[in-house]
Order: structure tokens, then sequence, then C-alpha cells
């Protein structure tokens, strides 16, 4: 995916709900945009890991569960943007942040 503006260059977007829907459209319009997208969902996104190319992860996560979580922090460890399918936007800069934001 290519975007004219490229307002995210360099940064990291993590994707709750990336499966589908509009999971997937914020998923595309971020690494339009030019994040490097870690796509995630109940089962890994792989499609849309695939629509955006090489360079985007698809991974498991249920958001419900910590454990999950720690495991998506283990895999990526800071991440500059963070989208859930449920209408927000946040910065997360440190998993610790994540306790008091979810």
């Amino acid at each position: 995916m290519k975007s004219s503006m490229r307002t995210h260059d360099g940064r990291v977007a993590l994707i709750t709900g990336a499966g589908q829907g509009i999971g997937q459209a914020i998923a595309l319009a971020f690494a339009g945009r030019g994040a490097r997208v870690i796509a995630t969902d109940l089962e890994p996104p792989h499609e849309t890991a695939r629509k955006i190319g090489p360079e985007a992860f698809a991974l498991q996560l249920d958001v419900t569960r910590e454990e999950d979580w720690r495991s998506v922090a283990g895999d990526t460890r800071c991440f500059a943007a963070s989208s859930c399918d449920t209408g927000w936007v946040a910065e997360i800069r440190w998993p610790r942040t994540w306790t008091r934001t979810f």
C-alpha cells in the first residue's frame, strides 16, 4: 500500500480486529500512510497482511486475555499507535501503559 501522504513513516501501528471490516480498513489506511502494521485478530489476519505487503505482520490476539497482550508485547516491544476496532486511536509507547489504557 502506497500513499502520497506518508505521515506515519518510521512508526509501527498495532491494529486489533484487523481480519475484516473496519479493523482491516484501518490497517490498510495506516499502511498507506507509511506505518509498519502489526495486524491482529482472534485468528492471525494473514489476508490483511498479504494485502499490505511483506512488511506487515499477522498475529493472534484476543484483547480480553492479558497473556495474549504479553505475547504481542514480547514480539513487538514498542509501537507508536494502536487502534482498537472500537473507535479510538491512542499513542502507546510502553507495555506498562496498556494496563491503564485498556
